[in-house]
């Protein structure tokens, strides 16, 4: 009886010392997740926001914070994301995320206010998953290109007086 209840005692310590090393690997796991994060949070120059899969924003670096400060902004976006490029705004109701559609990479044109238009690439994919297996939240990394585009629209420009000039 001695051998029995020290067995089921030594098998019960076992299991919880598993159920410890499990949830002291999850615990790791989250930390390196949420430095990584912090870590992409940071990135200079870079546009970084986390949406949910009802279309609200979950969290977004400072970057994206100061750029994007109103619906109106970040409509295009979420348009685009949902593959409503159609529409001027997305009726959150209708906004969903779908594993196939991810990753996926657009452009953007924002007009804030009365200031030049900025182009903006974006790339988002999957950040985290429900229960079901579905799509939770996408992460999206935007970079503000519009120098790259006035740049093109310079040597487009320049191309053109030149094949004018070649003509007369």
């Amino acid at each position: 009886l001695a051998v029995i209840l020290l067995g089921v005692m030594l098998r019960k310590f076992i299991v919880a010392q598993q159920l410890a090393q499990a949830a002291e690997l999850q615990r790791i796991s989250d930390q390196r997740r949420t430095e990584f994060l912090e870590s992409v949070m940071q990135m200079s120059g870079t546009y970084v926001v986390v949406i949910d899969s009802s279309g609200q924003i979950r969290t977004a670096n400072e970057e994206f914070r100061q750029r994007f400060r109103d619906d109106i902004d970040i409509d295009p976006v979420l348009s685009h994301l949902n593959d409503k490029t159609g529409h001027a705004t997305v009726n959150k109701k209708s906004f969903t995320l779908r594993s196939g559609d991810l990753p996926k990479s657009f452009e953007t044109i924002l007009k804030p206010g009365k200031s030049e238009e900025r182009f903006i690439d974006w790339t988002f994919s999957r950040f985290s998953k429900d229960a079901t297996d579905e799509v939770s939240a996408v992460i999206g990394l935007g970079l503000d290109t519009t120098d790259r585009h006035r740049v093109q629209a310079e040597v487009y420009q320049t191309a053109k007086l030149e094949i004018g000039r070649a003509h007369v």
